[in-house]
């Protein structure tokens, strides 16, 4: 303590004073400095930022005040001692410059300490995550995000439950350091991996080192470049080594090459949903399941009054009751079922869509001109708001057996949707109450669609939606879609109506 005292008060000589307590001493400091910057933030990055922004706090705050104080003070008692300015004039002016340069130096590296605080104090995006066991308890249910210490909690929820068999990935993805180490605890406990809600970026390894991999109807794998994060600008990581790294893991499970060379082509702000067709192909995926098989869902007790009393309340399902009897009767006992069984609702929506389907495959044909033409506007309409909310979703709208199917609710109120399913009623009732059954013109429906086809140009390509890659892409394919739809609907209403009835037949 008597020693930094007395550099303190100035009592050393100058030459100790600015030789050894400011030049060597922040040689050592600075050397410290590098050999923690140095250091793998990959083993515990949290603790080692929480060292690093330890280390800033005390040699900045307060060791450096001490040795400028210091050497200023030792200065000013030299002057005082060999009434002499030369030497102590030139420390002091040294000095000045070494604190402009420091305050410069710090003021450039501000973001690298905020980007270091936030990783070692504030909880990210990625912090708040959710581990559960479910079902029959042979299988954890991971939800959130990847965050520090997730591996280490689901290592141990398997160690407590050795009868794990398999781990449901519900993540928007996080650190790619967290991932590689669930990852290689799905590895070594050969575990199988699912997804309900949808498994994005580092959630992607850890999804593919499953034994058996399995997407649950609805659920997407997502991909994109690698983002430093936190550590960008900050620490030296080679982000394409890091892929290359984890690509290693995908071969290892016998994913295609084709697959893995679109991997991390898309922009780390960006995603790349592969169609379910591509995922079986590239064996990314061994299957899809329902959602039920694995996290089935507990409904309050109903029966089959109420089920209808619910079902009757939304628009076109009425007129099915009405004109289809037999089926709005088999829809019940479905609906029924369903919940008995503890289906997600994605899942009856989907039964309650094939049945929509299914009546509508039959009625649009041969439905009036005003209903076919209310019906395709309503379907433009709500094409375009789930585009806005989120291009993907358009695309699962229009293409669920290539996308995934889509839980309409969470996008579209019922607001948004009942103009919708009364077009629909309207489409059901006018195919059963009309006196006169509209006849196809084929031969003017097949120069209406050669017109539609002229008219999108490139855009018809995109009808196909094959080999979309990001956001952009879902766009233009959902775009394209509307585009066919609304030619169609510039045209005369007999004319537009035709070429609808020619579009939707069978």
């Amino acid at each position: 303590m008597s020693y930094i005292k007395k550099h303190w008060n100035g009592e050393y000589s100058l030459a100790v004073s600015f030789w050894v307590n400011l030049v060597l001493l922040g040689f050592v400091l600075r050397l410290i400095d590098v050999l923690i910057a140095q250091s793998s933030f990959q083993t515990d990055p949290v603790s080692q930022a929480r060292v690093w922004i330890g280390y800033a706090f005390i040699s900045l705050v307060v060791i450096y005040p001490w040795q400028v104080i210091g050497v200023w003070r030792s200065a000013e008692n030299h002057i005082e001692r060999t009434k002499k300015k030369g030497w102590a004039t030139a420390a002091k002016v040294m000095l000045s410059l070494g604190v402009l340069s420091t305050f410069s130096n710090v003021s450039q590296s501000w973001p690298t300490y905020q980007s270091m605080y936030d990783l070692a104090f504030v909880k990210s995006e990625y912090s708040e995550y959710k581990i559960e066991l479910v079902g029959d308890g042979t299988i954890i249910h991971f939800s959130g995000g990847l965050g520090f210490g997730v591996a280490a909690d689901v290592k141990e929820m398997i160690e407590d439950n050795p009868n794990v068999e398999g781990i449901i990935l519900d993540s928007i993805g996080g650190r790619i350091i967290e991932g590689r180490k669930l990852s290689q605890i799905v590895l070594d406990n050969n575990l199988d991996t699912y997804s309900i809600e949808g498994c994005y970026s580092a959630c992607g390894t850890v999804f593919v080192s499953g034994k058996e991999r399995y997407l649950a109807r609805g659920a997407n794998l997502g991909f994109h470049q690698y983002n430093a994060g936190e550590f960008e600008g900050s620490i030296p990581i080679d982000m394409a080594t890091e892929q290359e790294f984890d690509l290693a893991i995908y071969r290892q499970k016998g994913i295609s090459e084709s697959f893995l060379k679109r991997l991390f082509r898309t922009d780390k702000d960006d995603m790349w949903y592969p169609t379910i067709p591509e995922l079986m192909e590239a064996s990314v995926v061994h299957g899809v399941v329902e959602p039920s098989t694995l996290n089935p869902v507990v409904y309050t007790s109903a029966g089959e009054s109420d089920l209808a009393k619910v079902v009757d309340e939304i628009p076109g399902f009425s007129a099915m009751k009405k004109y289809e009897p037999e089926l709005y009767g088999k829809l019940i006992d479905e609906m029924k079922r369903s919940f008995d069984s503890g289906a997600s609702i994605i899942e009856v929506q989907q039964k309650l869509g094939e049945y929509v389907q299914t009546v509508s495959v039959g009625a649009l044909p041969k439905t009036s001109d005003e209903a076919i033409l209310h019906f395709t506007r309503e379907t433009v309409g709500v094409l375009k708001r789930l585009r806005d909310a989120r291009p993907l979703n358009c695309m699962k709208y229009l293409l669920p057996e290539k996308f995934g199917a889509l839980e309409i609710t969470k996008y579209l109120s019922q607001e948004e949707m009942t103009p919708m399913l009364e077009a629909l009623g309207s489409v059901i009732t006018d195919r059963y109450e009309l006196k006169s059954k509209p006849v196809i013109d084929h031969q003017a429906a097949q120069r209406l669609m050669d017109l539609v086809v002229q008219n999108l140009g490139d855009q018809v390509e995109l009808l196909g939606a094959n080999g979309l890659s990001n956001s952009e892409d879902y766009r233009d394919s959902c775009n394209a879609y509307i585009r066919f739809y609304e030619i169609i609907l510039q045209q005369e209403d007999a004319v537009a109506a035709n070429g609808l009835r020619f579009a939707f037949s069978p």
